[in-house]
């Protein structure tokens, strides 16, 4: 996606790590902390939890997205896992 944008844009600024993690999906979140666990075990702590929260995370994210019917449960765990990742990343 980002060589897609910098052909449209060249003056596109994604020189830092930061700015390239605008262009990752949802879905690439927890291949992407697992890959790099060792970086962020001392923010999540348990991967186990990690991994559910941002699957439940898609999960709500897709429904939304793609105006799809949610159960209750899809959308209490999906704002659960909101909450979560929020607390721990604040």
């Amino acid at each position: 996606r980002i060589e897609k944008d910098l052909k449209k844009n060249p003056a596109l600024d994604v020189s830092s790590p930061r700015k390239k993690l605008d262009y990752i999906d949802v879905s690439e979140y927890c291949p992407l902390l697992t890959y790099n666990w060792d970086i962020f075990e001392n923010f999540f702590r348990n991967k186990q939890r990690t991994d559910m929260h941002f699957a439940n995370l898609q999960d709500f994210r897709n429904s939304e997205m793609h105006t799809r019917d949610k159960s209750d449960v899809t959308q209490k765990l999906g704002e659960a896992a909101v909450t979560w990742i929020h607390s721990v990343i604040k």
